[in-house]
């Protein structure tokens, strides 16, 4: 499965990016929350990601992994 395969690379994320303040979520979409995130962000394949600014708002969105770099200068666009 491609969202299992890409499981190694969004814990890279997670730990790269957490000293810079940008939470990294992993979620199961066939679990009720991620049922819930589906619905409110209309995601209805896997793998997918979506990187949100600090409101909330979609930002970003893709069926591969972006990189530590990516993320940072899109939520410094959005600053």
């Amino acid at each position: 499965m491609a969202c299992q395969a890409q499981k190694p690379t969004v814990r890279g994320l997670q730990a790269g990016l957490a000293g810079d303040g940008v939470n990294v979520l992993l979620i199961n979409m066939q679990s009720r929350q991620g049922r819930q995130w589906s619905d409110a962000y209309g995601v209805f394949f896997t793998p997918g990601y979506l990187l949100l600014d600090a409101s909330g708002a979609e930002v970003w969105r893709g069926s591969a992994p972006p990189s530590e770099q990516q993320v940072l200068g899109l939520l410094a666009d959005e600053s």
